[in-house]
């Protein structure tokens, strides 16, 4: 064993290297920033005060006037709801015939390709991992530079944050595609990126979604009830400050088109089209989804949130293995993610 682990250092040496040097930076980073903590969640706290101004005695009551006082705000929220209330009892209709297709043996969505089979392997979603986090460190060190030169007052955080999370996904996508089409030499519908029956996988996945809400809830309230008994406070989430905070209407708009349309697209690249397929040359369907949606959820919520978008990566990574495209599960997390924005803006309102 200790020979195939000296081949493999050979072999690897150069991204086993980088993983050591990522190690050594991240170690140093986080010594830096231990005194600054609490002076970095100043901000945070007031998304946090806003949210919780809401759940004080009488915030119903102000809620009531202000809504009777701005009939735009009024149209708004009267379409939140209705949509809500919509989708969640097209839900229940739906999960009743999933069920009942279940129970008959009837395939609730016919397989319509051959599952992808993918070249790459577990390792090489590591080697994108280190290429990723590396470049991370690299656009740091270089913003570092720049902002030394430039006022702060025009650079705000959120614009910052929005600009390194456009590049960081930009560059895990082309760090993607350098392994499966350079390295491997496989076309870039092995990641699932193909138009071939758009519109009935686009149907498709707006019909996943809605079958999901009843269960997203539920699940989400019982876990949310639970953290209350418990009085676990969870972390906060940076999205909030972003969204109830900002006030540049350009970052906004920005900021919204990041996280409903850019994000989804690129992230199920990653999730479904890469990890998902290596994981399954090894691990097989079932596993290689309970693992890819593990890490999915992980790496989007607190745990609060954490068994609701399971759920979500589960469907994703279903609808993915059925259709044999990412268009459905690019749906399912555009609509997922622009119905999250939605209701940020209008508890940004009722909270003003």
């Amino acid at each position: 064993m200790m020979g195939r682990l000296r081949e493999f250092i050979r072999r690897e040496r150069v991204y086993v290297l980088l993983l050591i040097l990522i190690a050594l930076v991240s170690l140093a980073q986080h010594h830096a920033e231990k005194g600054v903590t609490e002076k970095a969640g100043i901000k945070a706290d007031n998304a946090e005060s806003r949210i919780k101004a809401l759940e004080e005695e009488g915030s119903a009551k102000k809620i009531k006037e202000k809504l009777a006082s701005n009939a735009p705000l009024r149209v708004y929220f009267s379409v939140v709801v209705f949509f809500i209330t919509f989708a969640f009892f097209s839900g229940v209709f739906l999960t009743a015939i999933f069920i009942l297709r279940k129970i008959s043996g009837k395939s609730v969505i016919s397989r319509r390709v051959d599952s992808n089979k993918a070249a790459w392997r577990v390792w090489d979603v590591c080697k994108v991992a280190v290429l990723f986090i590396l470049f991370g460190y690299i656009v740091s060190a270089v913003e570092a530079a720049v902002i030394s030169f430039i006022p702060h007052e025009r650079l705000s955080g959120n614009f910052i944050t929005a600009f390194n999370t456009t590049l960081m996904d930009l560059a895990a996508v082309l760090f993607i595609l350098y392994f499966v089409v350079s390295v491997y030499g496989q076309k870039i519908s092995s990641l699932g990126i193909t138009s071939k029956e758009i519109f009935r996988n686009i149907v498709t996945g707006v019909a996943g979604y809605v079958t999901l809400i009843p269960s997203f809830i539920l699940v989400l309230f019982i876990t949310v009830a639970v953290t209350k008994l418990l009085r676990y406070t969870p972390p906060k989430q940076p999205v909030f400050d972003l969204f109830l905070e900002e006030k540049s209407a350009a970052m906004l708009i920005y900021s919204t088109i990041l996280v409903a349309f850019i994000g989804p697209v690129l992230e199920e690249v990653f999730f479904r089209g890469f990890f998902y397929n290596a994981l399954k040359n090894r691990f097989g369907i079932l596993c290689s989804a309970l693992i890819s949606a593990s890490l999915f959820s992980v790496l989007h919520a607190n745990i609060v949130a954490f068994f609701s978008i399971f759920l979500l990566g589960m469907l994703l990574a279903y609808l993915y293995e059925k259709t044999g495209s990412l268009v459905s599960s690019i749906t399912v997390h555009v609509m997922h993610n622009t119905a999250m924005v939605s209701l940020l803006f209008l508890l940004k309102e009722l909270s003003a």
